[in-house]
């Protein structure tokens, strides 16, 4: 394949946000995952505290943590067989087990039930990642790949660590409990309006043509390749 043309750095910038900008479903989706991932850091920042306080401590969080592990696991296990027809509809109706597991655990549910909704939740981001990023490289041409995902990745990895640093200042205000309910609603609320966006529904697998010419025969298969279209013909 022949080198593509060397740009500078803001030029590649720009470049990105123009494919990220003309794609309504694609701003939406990175939207809705912003507020999931403060969500999901807030999760990892009041979770200990609240085993810490009514359940065992650091031995049942190692649990819960293997759980989601496992739960990881078996959402990756059932993409690989799971192919919706239009995957970003799934992809946010599984994720909305995320804010749900957020509002089970505000109530501190004995281990068993924390395991089992843990789990869940893993099942759940491990599908939608599954989904996401095969929807990128089927929708996005493969030249603008790399810059598009950059900025998905900024604003995944950008916003974590602001979920982690408000949760535990607001759980010292109002408690874990309600803190968890807003966290919930930061990340449930925007993902269900993702799901009534026009442009995320209309979304299909693998409708995105490939750009790449297909590569020639070889000069060894053209004789027989000759021999075959007369014999058709014949």
């Amino acid at each position: 394949a022949s080198a593509p043309e060397r740009q500078s750095f803001l030029s590649d910038l720009a470049e990105g946000w123009h494919e990220v900008v003309s794609r309504r479903w694609l701003v939406a989706s990175l939207g809705a995952f912003a507020f999931g991932n403060l969500a999901f850091a807030a999760f990892f920042t009041l979770g200990p505290l609240v085993v810490e306080r009514h359940l065992n401590g650091a031995s049942d969080w190692g649990v819960l943590m293997g759980v989601f592990g496992f739960g990881g696991l078996a959402g990756g296990a059932i993409g690989l067989r799971w192919k919706p027809d239009r995957p970003l509809v799934a992809a946010f109706s599984v994720l909305l087990a995320a804010p749900l597991t957020l509002l089970a655990v505000s109530f501190a549910p004995p281990l068993l039930i924390f395991a089992a909704v843990l789990a869940v939740m893993a099942v759940a981001i491990s599908l939608t990642n599954t989904f996401w990023h095969t929807t990128l490289q089927q929708q996005v041409p493969p030249q603008s790949i790399s810059r598009v995902s950059s900025y998905d990745w900024m604003v995944s990895l950008l916003i974590f660590p602001v979920g982690a640093s408000i949760a535990g200042p607001l759980a010292d205000a109002v408690g874990p409990e309600l803190t968890l309910y807003v966290f919930a609603a930061l990340a449930g609320l925007p993902v269900a309006a993702v799901l009534g966006l026009r442009s995320v529904r209309d979304v299909r697998r693998g409708d995105h043509s490939p750009t790449e010419p297909m590569e020639p025969p070889s000069l060894a298969a053209l004789p027989e390749l000759e021999g075959r279209q007369v014999r058709d013909v014949a």
